[in-house]
């Protein structure tokens, strides 16, 4: 097996994983076997048919769509392991080749997890408190105790948006998208 990783923009990653028939043929054969055990075919016992005769009356693309079932997550999970990488996400997986006797080549896009990157807030934040306690002065009268300034949430936010950057990967956003969309559906 081959894997080639490709970052493409916003963090996301593209795995081209490619497999050798070699490795496939031993899944194929397990597939077409459990088929076999599972095949009626008239005067022959449930199980009990030949194999070729049963592989002459399968349908190929349901024994390559088992195969592809079987073969492509644990493909993907060793894909992962070997580069070293930590997936947020499910991946979306594209079948680019698959024929008999030939190699299987498909790609998975993900992303990990977004990069943060903290500015200088806790300043800002005693900057706005500070600009906040002198905002507010009446002639003539002096307060003895001084009382703690609060911030209100969405001062506080600005200043986190205006001083932090986080760059958050488009498939991670189009996957949580889904998810919540899923979740509006199930509820109705």
């Amino acid at each position: 097996m081959t894997v080639a990783v490709n970052r493409l923009a916003n963090d996301t990653i593209e795995l081209t994983i490619t497999i050798p028939w070699a490795d496939i043929k031993i899944t194929y054969d397990q597939v077409v076997e459990d088929f076999v055990k599972g095949a009626e075919l008239p005067g022959f016992r449930k199980g009990k048919a030949p194999r070729k005769l049963v592989e002459e009356k399968l349908d190929k693309t349901k024994i390559y769509e088992e195969v592809l079932k079987r073969i492509v997550p644990a493909s993907y999970v060793d894909a992962v392991k070997q580069e070293s990488l930590t997936p947020i996400i499910s991946p979306r997986v594209e079948v680019i080749s698959f024929k008999e006797n030939e190699v299987c080549q498909f790609k998975a896009l993900t992303c990990e997890k977004p990069e943060i990157k903290l500015g200088n807030y806790q300043e800002a934040i005693a900057k706005l408190k500070k600009e906040k306690q002198t905002k507010i002065w009446v002639p003539g009268k002096t307060d003895k105790e001084e009382k703690p300034v609060e911030l209100t949430l969405d001062e506080v936010l600005k200043v986190l948006l205006e001083t932090n950057q986080v760059q958050v990967p488009t498939l991670l956003a189009e996957d949580e998208v889904n998810r919540m969309l899923a979740r509006l559906i199930d509820q109705t």
